[in-house]
């Protein structure tokens, strides 16, 4: 084997660390490190940010004004209630006329938009 063919080996070698290098730097600064988010008691993610879901940013005026003027007692439920958590299914989730993929309850005196289908709380109504 001659010198020529082990140096071009080695460049062709080396070829994925290069390219694996250049994905993982943005600006020349690394990407912040994967680490597991730790948990409560009850299971809930301590410390993460809510992220809006997209419908949290087009609930329509009409929907929310329907919830606002709406007279529903509201229930106590010892967890915490705020957008992300799921309520209980002991939690009634009201209709929202016209708007069948919106659900409201008032749950520990906050009226809330639910999500009817994974009961996660959209919006805290104010």
């Amino acid at each position: 084997m001659t010198i020529k063919t082990i140096v071009l080996a080695a460049m062709v070698a080396a070829i994925p660390a290069v390219a694996s290098a250049q994905a993982t730097m943005r600006n020349g600064t690394a990407p912040a490190p994967i680490m597991d988010n730790p948990v409560d008691e009850t299971g809930h993610t301590i410390g993460s940010a809510v992220t809006p879901t997209p419908l949290q940013a087009t609930i329509p005026d009409a929907v929310l004004n329907q919830v606002r003027g709406s007279h529903v007692r509201s229930i106590s439920v010892n967890q915490q209630v705020a957008p992300g958590e799921r309520l209980p299914k002991a939690v009634h989730l009201h209709a929202v006329h016209d708007y069948p993929k919106y659900r409201f309850a008032v749950v520990n005196d906050q009226r809330m938009i639910v999500d009817p289908h994974s009961r996660k709380i959209m919006q805290i109504v104010q």
